[in-house]
């Protein structure tokens, strides 16, 4: 999974991480596949397969060094991806991989270990046949080893991931790719509707099962042709990801101009605004999204709803979803931009006024997708990296590098916005912003304990208006999100009354110091896709 990576000196500069390359590349895949499909997902249809055909010819051309063998390997690799003979599923996967090993919970640290050493990989946490948690190398150096721990007298369930993200059988290996993309995960259980646990996959299972008896050919093409080749991968149209009246529209930006469309809006969960919060619940947590468009009978937009609203308007007003309706609370007639508009309006619009997602229209007024402010940082990270990179370190001419040339901005916020860029990228730590500063600005940090109930951290959380810090002893045992609230315990049909914050919440999560730059934990939160940090001094005080 990892390589050293040493110069021509024979100095180590990096270390290479197999999880980083192939989410790299299943990125750019995306948009190759999206913008070469002619507004098709499926392409197991002949105009599917021509499409296939497209691609593949396209990125073989793209890679002048690429040889006949690679290129015939990589579209034996996209058939099996992508289906021109049908698409691989889990189910199908795991009858030669994916074997899972289940511990118990009151399991200690130790027979976990010899638990994974036996199956090389991370191991289910099983309770009276159901899946209660996930147990992963990551967790026992984290959560074990470096809090110094004795792995002889610690049970599993003191430490496990509660309550995973999981998938069903009959998930297409290129969702699961995604998902495992898009959550940075490396193990996905698979369940099925009963409940039952068939099997654990984890990324170097997926690729080896892909690629058959090809050995690594299909993929050295792959990864030469979408990683080395940023111009074919750049420059290629954006995608057209639903129907005709939905995701439609891809308006041709101007020169120099980036619009909320090369952002990559997401395809948006809609629903109407008559059903039940409980259903709009089920269909957020199996379609893993944390927001939920809902639409009139006309089918115009009538209002939006968020993981966050579910936990401030639903769980910490005591309402029973299972008998209220979803436009009861839902944000009614949301705030639309269209996806001709710049991106660094759009940006502007989301950080004034604290919103996470905006419905994007097209040019026919109907929706088209929905932005998402962490997929905008993401990207922005991706490209201000390519800017540092080439050596605008000082914060100079980074802004129109990652945003584009804006005429409509005032002098006064193109300066301002100039002078926090500069503060971001300055090469002076003496000067560059840390997390420390940012929390002078914040207002006090709401802390729950492990014993408190659901209901108690959702009441904090409406009132600081984001995830809590669970704090035992005066030490950080944890963090409790809005998202967890979602797929923890609202999908799981778990008493937000009984169900204590321990048994639900992400234990003993990343943190970052208060000296750390802002920059630094911007990159931790796009490397794991956080979209929140704790703060934690030396001696642990949080």
């Amino acid at each position: 999974r990892h390589l050293p990576v040493t110069d021509r000196a024979g100095n180590i500069t990096g270390l290479l991480d197999i999880a980083k390359c192939l989410y790299d590349a299943i990125t750019r895949l995306d948009r190759v596949m999206a913008k070469k499909s002619t507004g098709s997902h499926d392409l197991k249809s002949s105009e599917g397969a021509e499409a296939l055909k497209q691609i593949t010819m396209a990125m073989s051309t793209s890679r002048k060094g690429m040889s006949a063998s690679q290129a015939a390997a990589m579209q034996m690799l996209m058939g099996q991806m992508f289906g021109d003979s049908g698409e691989p599923t889990l189910e199908e996967l795991l009858h030669s991989e994916g074997r899972a090993i289940f511990v118990s919970p009151r399991d200690t640290v130790r027979e976990a270990g010899m638990a994974m050493l036996e199956g090389r990989k991370a191991v289910v946490v099983v309770d009276r046949g159901k899946l209660v948690g996930i147990f992963t190398p990551k967790d026992i150096l984290c959560r074990v080893l470096s809090l110094n721990l004795s792995p002889d007298q610690t049970l599993v369930r003191d430490v496990m991931t509660p309550n995973p993200d999981t998938v069903a059988p009959e998930t297409l290996v290129l969702d699961a790719l995604h998902q495992m993309h898009e959550y940075r995960y490396l193990h996905l259980p698979v369940v099925d509707s009963r409940g039952h646990v068939l099997g654990l996959v984890d990324v170097m299972e997926i690729i080896h099962a892909t690629i058959g008896k090809e050995g690594s050919t299909a993929w050295e093409a792959l990864f030469g042709s979408v990683i080395d080749d940023d111009n074919f991968s750049e420059t290629m149209s954006q995608r057209s990801a639903l129907s005709k009246q939905s995701f439609g529209f891809r308006p041709k930006p101007q020169e120099n101009m980036k619009t909320v469309m090369s952002l990559r809006p997401k395809r948006p969960l809609t629903l109407p605004h008559d059903v039940l919060v409980i259903h709009v619940i089920e269909s957020m947590a199996s379609k893993r999204t944390d927001a939920c468009i809902l639409l009139s009978p006309e089918g115009s937009i009538s209002g939006i709803v968020t993981d966050n609203d579910l936990t401030r308007r639903v769980i910490a007003k005591d309402i029973d979803p299972y008998r209220t309706y979803i436009d009861e609370v839902m944000t009614s007639k949301p705030t639309c931009i269209s996806g001709e508009m710049p991106a660094i309006e759009a940006l502007g619009i989301m950080v004034e006024r604290k919103f996470r997602h905006l419905p994007v229209r097209g040019a026919d007024g109907c929706l088209s997708g929905i932005l998402d402010i962490a997929t905008c940082l993401y990207e922005a990270i991706g490209r201000l990296e390519k800017v540092v990179a080439k050596g605008a370190n000082d914060g100079s001419n980074v802004l129109s590098e990652v945003v584009g040339k804006r005429g409509n901005l005032s002098v006064a916020q193109i300066a301002a916005m100039n002078a926090m860029m500069s503060q971001v990228f300055s090469s002076s730590h003496s000067s560059a912003s840390t997390l420390g500063d940012v929390l002078k600005e914040s207002e006090k940090p709401i802390f729950v304990s492990p014993r408190d109930t659901v209901r108690d951290a959702g009441h904090a959380i409406a009132e600081s208006r984001k995830a809590v810090l669970v704090l035992e002893r005066g030490r950080l045992a944890g963090i409790f999100t809005p998202r967890d609230m979602l797929n923890r315990v609202l999908s799981k049909h778990l008493s937000p009354d009984e169900t204590t914050v321990g048994e639900v919440m992400t234990p003993d999560p990343d943190f970052s110091s208060p000296s750390s730059s802002v920059l630094d934990a911007l990159h931790q939160m796009h490397n794991y896709r956080y979209l929140h940090l704790p703060v934690v001094e030396e001696g642990g005080r949080v």
